[in-house]
């Protein structure tokens, strides 16, 4: 079998070093794959990894490749990765240049994937805080994300921890939507358009991976900008992948909901205190995103 890892990154130093350094240390007990190679693809036009890269490919565990993405954007990025392995993997990983692989990532991911005859495997992102934090961030769980038993069929996935069959990409017309280049969501649309044609995303409980959460990340500021663009690009991808009335009336209610939601929990904080008031903001944001997407508003997290 031939599987490679690919990481997109931008302006990323230490992290690519860090996670070129992880994936160097992986470890098979329940998989065997013939071949294991990485593509690290740089959304810099300045072609900032490039030296670093080609030096390190002299002596790196698997074979190591370099390319740049000119145009500025997650999706371009992704699919210029994709392009460089569609030819001669049978699967391919993505994991992001602010994460860390547990030494059995990948072979969960591989073993999951041949046991349970999936086509996407996907798995948890569990947050490393890079300086000190508020205890309501703690308390809240602001950068908690929920864990399944493995096995589970997911409705999505997430581009930090996943595992694509190759072939089920080679009678698509497009990969990663261009359009949510800078917005972000672009993972949560390709992966909703698989499920949609009937393919199988599973999870792998044990196929684990770190992201490393900077400190300009720990704030309500960031917590709640976070929401509003999870909220806008949900509602896009469901009005753009089923675009209905049903559709727009249950974004348009659930959007309401959330900051009516958002209103009571602020409303109760100064008695139950700050991460709830932090919720009523991050549900309010959420609510508001939603809605912003029904009148075809956009948050470009990324420009």
């Amino acid at each position: 079998m031939n599987v490679a890892i690919c990481i997109t990154t931008y302006k990323r130093p230490e992290g690519l070093k860090r996670l070129l350094d992880a994936l160097e240390i992986l470890t098979f007990s329940k998989s065997a794959p013939a071949n294991i190679r990485v593509v690290v693809v740089d959304n810099d036009p300045a072609e900032g990894e490039k030296a670093f890269c080609q030096k390190r490919s002299e002596t790196y565990r698997w074979p190591l490749t370099y390319v740049c993405e000119h145009n500025r954007g997650i999706s371009y990025a992704r699919n210029r990765a994709i392009a460089a392995v569609i030819d001669d993997t049978d699967c391919f990983a993505f994991i992001d240049d602010d994460e860390v692989p547990e030494p059995q990532w990948l072979d969960e991911l591989l073993s999951v994937y041949m046991n349970y005859k999936a086509d996407v495997v996907t798995g948890p992102v569990l947050s490393v805080f890079e300086g000190q934090v508020p205890a309501w961030v703690i308390k809240g769980k602001f950068f908690d994300r929920p864990r399944y038993a493995t096995g589970t069929d997911m409705r999505f996935a997430a581009s930090g921890n996943v595992l694509i069959r190759t072939n089920i990409l080679r009678s698509l017309p497009a990969f990663f939507d261009e359009r949510l280049s800078l917005t972000g969501g672009e993972d949560t649309h390709f992966f909703m358009r698989l499920v949609k044609l009937g393919y199988r995303i599973v999870w792998a409980d044990q196929a684990v991976v770190h992201e490393y959460v900077p400190q300009t990340r720990v704030n309500l500021q960031w917590i709640a900008k976070r929401d509003f663009r999870t909220g806008n690009t949900i509602t896009f991808c469901e009005l753009d992948l089923s675009p209905s009335l049903a559709i727009r009336i249950k974004r348009i209610v659930f959007g309401t909901g959330k900051i009516v939601q958002g209103i009571l929990q602020f409303l109760c904080s100064p008695v139950l205190g700050k991460h709830v008031y932090a919720y009523g903001v991050k549900h309010m944001y959420r609510g508001f995103g939603m809605l912003a997407a029904i009148v075809g508003g956009k948050y470009e997290e990324y420009r």
